[in-house]
């Protein structure tokens, strides 16, 4: 009986390694144009631009989830021409999204490192804040939450 257990056991173990390493295998083989709607996804939710040079999908890094390194990442607010100030500015961005989230349809960046780069936020005298870029319309939108931050 114990032995009929244990088989089942390790066949549902086997399946579900199996069916991980097919999702990791996709996404590595979709991984620009996913990357690129979610970049499009994001720049539509903010009030400004987000500007990724490169990107590397980096399965099984840092544990159970969906693990991304940005390369030159540049995030300004829509008047960025005008004061010439980047909110974000880093040359390499480190992020772990929670992989049992993203079957809920939410998105949970678990951890967050932002290596070599600055973050500058102001207020003009006319009240003006580049933190307006995060401002979004009324309509619902999807909330991303975040875990964890770490500055390098």
């Amino acid at each position: 009986m114990f032995a009929k257990i244990l088989k089942v056991v390790g066949i549902l173990a086997l399946c579900a390694l199996f069916l991980f390493g097919a999702v990791e295998i996709w996404l590595y083989r979709n991984q620009e144009k996913i990357f690129r709607k979610v970049q499009a996804l994001v720049n539509e939710n903010l009030n400004g631009d987000l500007e990724i040079e490169d990107f590397k999908f980096r399965p099984f890094t840092g544990g159970f989830g969906l693990n991304f390194t940005l390369d030159n990442v540049l995030l300004t607010d829509s008047i960025y021409e005008k004061h010439q100030t980047p909110f974000l500015k880093a040359e390499l961005i480190h992020v772990a999204l929670d992989f049992n989230s993203l079957y809920k349809g939410d998105i949970i960046i678990r951890n967050l490192v932002l290596q070599n780069g600055s973050l500058k936020m102001f207020k003009q005298k006319d009240g003006y804040t580049n933190l307006s870029i995060f401002k979004t319309p009324d309509t619902k939108k999807r909330m991303i939450r975040i875990r964890e931050i770490r500055m390098i």
